[in-house]
C-alpha cells in the first residue's frame, strides 16, 4: 500500500459569495490546497450541496459538473448540473469523467461501496476519486467512542425531512473505506488531514503510543486492518477529516 501522508494547515477559506460549505467551514481547505498542485481536467463534484466547491474549481480552470439529490440548492450559473441519488445508479455514461470528488458527503449514504463503484464505472482509465471523509478514526474519535460508547452526537431529528436518503449518517471507519476503494478497483495513493483542531493536535502523543502498540501486531494483520493508513498521521493523527486519494488502476 502506498501513502503520502500530509498535514496541511487552515488556509484561505474564499468561497463564491452566498454559497455554504457542506461541513465544517475550513474542511474545504486541504483539497483546495491539494487540487492546486494538479492539472485541471473534467470533473465531476459528486453531491456538491450549493456548490461552493464546484465555484472555486471553475474558477481555477476545471472543467467541472455538478450533481446532487437537491437540486433546488445549487447556486453556482455556467456549470452543468445533474439531479443524481448517489445511493443507486448514476445517469453518466461510462469512462465519461476524468475524476470525481465526492466531498463531505460519504457518510450520508446507506450504499457507500456502490457509490464508490459507480465512480470507478465513470471515470476514465487512470483518472482519480477524491473523497473528504469524515475522519471518525482519529485519536480524539477513538477515545470519544471508549468513553461513551458513540463516535458522533447528533440530536434528534437534525437532517432533511423532506428527502429520507439525505437523513442517513453512518460512521465510517477506514477499514470500511478502503476496502471499499479496493473493491471497487481503487488504489489509494495520498492521505492529508484536514481540519486538525486544537485537541487533535494535544492528542497526539497518545496517537503516538498507539501506533507504536501497533507495530507488535502481526504484519498478517496490519495489512488485513491497512494499519499504515488507519494509523498514520492523516487517520489516527488527522484532524476532522481526511482527504483521500485513489487512483482507478
Amino acid at each position: 500500500m502506498s501513502e503520502n501522508v500530509t498535514e496541511v494547515q487552515k488556509e484561505d477559506q474564499s468561497k463564491p459569495a452566498g454559497v455554504m460549505v457542506m461541513g465544517a467551514d475550513d474542511s474545504h481547505d486541504t483539497m483546495k490546497k491539494v487540487f492546486a498542485t494538479k492539472t485541471p481536467c473534467k470533473i465531476l463534484d459528486a453531491c456538491c450541496g450549493q456548490g461552493a466547491l464546484t465555484g472555486h474549481l471553475k474558477e481555477q480552470g476545471w472543467d467541472v459538473h455538478a450533481a446532487d439529490i437537491h437540486p433546488d440548492n445549487f447556486n453556482i450559473e455556467g456549470v452543468e448540473f445533474t439531479t443524481a441519488d448517489f445511493n443507486k445508479t448514476l445517469p453518466f455514461e461510462d469512462e465519461c469523467f476524468d475524476a470525481v470528488v465526492f466531498a463531505n458527503a460519504i457518510h450520508r449514504l446507506w450504499n457507500a461501496s456502490g457509490t464508490i463503484k459507480e465512480f470507478h464505472r465513470i471515470i476514465r482509465p487512470g483518472g482519480h476519486v477524491y473523497i473528504n471523509a469524515n475522519n471518525f478514526c482519529n485519536i480524539a474519535q477513538r477515545l470519544r467512542f471508549l468513553l461513551y460508547g458513540n463516535m458522533e452526537y447528533r440530536p434528534p431529528g437534525q437532517g432533511n425531512e423532506l428527502v429520507p436518503e439525505a437523513r442517513v449518517r453512518i460512521h465510517l471507519t477506514w477499514l470500511t473505506i478502503e476496502n471499499a476503494l479496493k473493491d471497487a478497483g481503487f488504489e489509494v495513493i495520498g492521505l492529508h488531514a484536514a481540519s486538525v483542531r486544537k485537541n487533535h493536535k494535544i492528542l497526539k502523543p497518545i496517537s503516538f503510543l498507539v501506533k507504536l502498540a501497533s507495530k507488535l501486531l502481526s504484519s498478517e494483520k496490519r495489512d488485513m486492518n491497512y494499519l499504515d493508513h488507519a494509523n498514520s498521521n492523516a487517520v489516527l493523527g488527522g484532524g476532522y477529516y481526511t482527504f483521500i486519494e485513489a487512483k482507478k488502476i
